[in-house]
């Protein structure tokens, strides 16, 4: 039986109401570590950064 498979690239930007300078450096290291968290349960896998 054939099967149509697609992977869907997405693009996402996080920022603060107005850029304001809202993510303290204290947990910094520890938001982004528990966004990456999230992102691998959904099976949403971070690229490599095209521009190196």
């Amino acid at each position: 039986m054939p099967q149509s498979l697609v992977k869907n690239y997405i693009h996402i930007v996080f920022s603060t109401k107005y850029r304001n300078d809202f993510i303290y450096e204290k947990i910094e290291k520890e938001l982004y570590a528990y966004i990456a968290t999230l992102c691998k349960d959904f099976e949403s896998y971070a690229l490599p950064d095209w521009r190196n």
